[in-house]
């Protein structure tokens, strides 16, 4: 691939689905363009194990946009990685041939490994200035992810069974949600993270008690689009920016007591993700806890850039 060649890179998560478009330019990635749209292709993932049909066709309503901005901008390749939700699914492989077949998009099932790799690579894309070694936090709509390492490379990872969708569909179940159905969603945060992450031993003992707490995905992106009062969304204003666990405290206080419909007028919140920032927010807030951690730094960039990273890497 030439430089100034365009790619197309689309992340596919268990909530919201990202596109990126991106040139390969003096060594490393240049935006050319990007958007996300709230899919939640997850939606009964939990529950069923499949796939339902009205979220297979959201997907695929949202999957045209995605071909049609692609070829719009120039791209020349169009990459897509299915990620928690896709490896949960048993009906992947049906919406996977219906994808090809009708968008000519092939969608690659990644491992929560790969998932962790590209996602952490690409957090650190643009943050050349951020001291080592790092910890960062992934927070989806069906699980959750710890990784840590230097600047190079990805070192290790921990991938917790709990996010905020999946989350939301087994405790959160009222509007506005009952004090009792926030306890045990906390109660199953703190399991989940009691049985992985004993003490933040782990963390400590790697060096990452120092170094830079790094936060991805839309849970903390929003969370401190919320704290900064930016609307609309500003990667620029959002991407290196600093969110204390103070301030994630006091927007779960706030958030808690909306309805749904109250959330959705709050500014910084997307309205299709008023339903569940509240458990992205309680898993946020308990992980910061556990590892003693005051604030984390918001990066918003993920897998979509990791993967353009890699490609890049090895097609330039």
């Amino acid at each position: 691939m030439s430089e100034n060649s365009r790619l197309a890179t689309i992340d596919l998560g268990t909530n919201t689905f990202l596109l990126l478009i991106s040139e390969w330019r003096n060594g490393e990635i240049h935006t050319v363009y990007q958007t996300a749209k709230i899919v939640r292709i997850g939606e009964g993932v939990d529950r069923s194990g499949r796939f339902a049909e009205a979220p297979m066709q959201r997907a695929m309503e949202c999957l045209k946009q995605f071909a049609d901005l692609a070829h719009e901008y120039g791209a020349q390749t169009v990459l897509a990685c299915g990620t928690s939700a896709f490896r949960d699914a048993r009906n992947r492989e049906d919406f996977i041939r219906r994808v090809r077949d009708k968008l000519g998009i092939d969608i690659q099932v990644i491992s929560g490994e790969q998932e962790a790799e590209y996602s952490y690579l690409g957090a650190l894309s643009n943050k050349r200035h951020l001291p080592e070694p790092f910890l960062m936090l992934d927070i989806g709509g069906g699980s959750t992810e710890l990784c840590w390492g230097d600047r190079e490379r990805m070192q290790g990872r921990l991938s917790l069974d709990i996010g905020s969708v999946r989350l939301t569909e087994r405790f959160l179940n009222h509007d506005p949600v009952l004090p009792e159905e926030v306890q045990m969603a906390r109660r199953e945060i703190a399991e989940a993270l009691g049985q992985r992450v004993a003490g933040g031993k782990i963390f400590k003992q790697k060096g990452n008690n120092g170094g830079t707490f790094l936060g991805v995905a839309g849970t903390v992106t929003t969370l401190a689009a919320m704290h900064q009062q930016v609307e609309p969304y500003d990667p620029e204003r959002i991407d290196g920016s600093l969110l204390p666990l103070a301030a994630v405290d006091e927007l779960i206080d706030a958030i808690a007591r909306r309805t749904i419909a109250e959330r959705r007028r709050m500014i910084g919140l997307s309205p299709k993700r008023a339903d569940v920032i509240l458990a992205g927010a309680l898993i946020l807030q308990a992980v910061m806890r556990h590892l003693e951690r005051e604030s984390i730094v918001v990066s918003d960039r993920g897998l979509r850039y990791g993967m353009a990273l890699a490609y890049f890497q090895t097609h330039s």
